[in-house]
């Protein structure tokens, strides 16, 4: 309900056209037809992130967040709320000034969300490292349990 209230009327986001088939089994057949979507926000469980192209869509986006906030008797945690931003590759990068109710958010270098970080350089680097890591312990605990186990045996089946 919150986000029909903020949103409802907007055309500000991130604009995505995809196309869709009503068949995919039959690629030759398929009739492909355009859809198109804005993508503002992200959600997950109490979280909600909101994207933009520019500083002054992503303050339009969070005044119109907060006005149905306040309109639907909610209010937005200042001490959880940050605004990142990533600058295209050609532009240098400035801290982004966003506020709310002229109380200036904090600025984040990175951007978790279900479990992968965004970093505002665009950097995967991190993010690399962290599911290496993963992988690599998960890797080990196998090792451990099976490939080490040396009461294992496989069977060969006779065909």
């Amino acid at each position: 309900m919150l986000l029909y209230v903020a949103f409802h009327d907007c055309t500000v986001g991130i604009p995505l056209t995809f196309r869709t088939d009503r068949n995919l089994l039959r690629k030759l057949q398929s009739q492909t037809k355009t859809t198109f979507a804005i993508i503002r926000e992200l959600l997950f469980t109490d979280d909600c992130a909101l994207a933009a192209h520019t500083l002054q869509e992503a303050q339009t986006l969070l005044d119109r967040f907060i006005a149905a906030s306040h309109r639907l008797g909610l209010c937005v945690s200042l001490k959880e709320t940050e605004a990142l931003f990533q600058p295209s590759s050609d532009s240098t990068y400035t801290a982004p000034m966003v506020t709310i109710d002229n109380t200036p958010l904090p600025v984040a270098d990175t951007f978790c969300y279900l479990g992968s970080c965004i970093q505002h350089t665009g950097s995967l680097d991190e993010e690399i490292t962290a599911r290496l890591a993963q992988e690599n312990s998960a890797f080990s605990r196998l090792r451990k349990q099976l490939w080490d186990n040396h009461g294992i045996r496989i069977h060969k089946s006779s065909s």
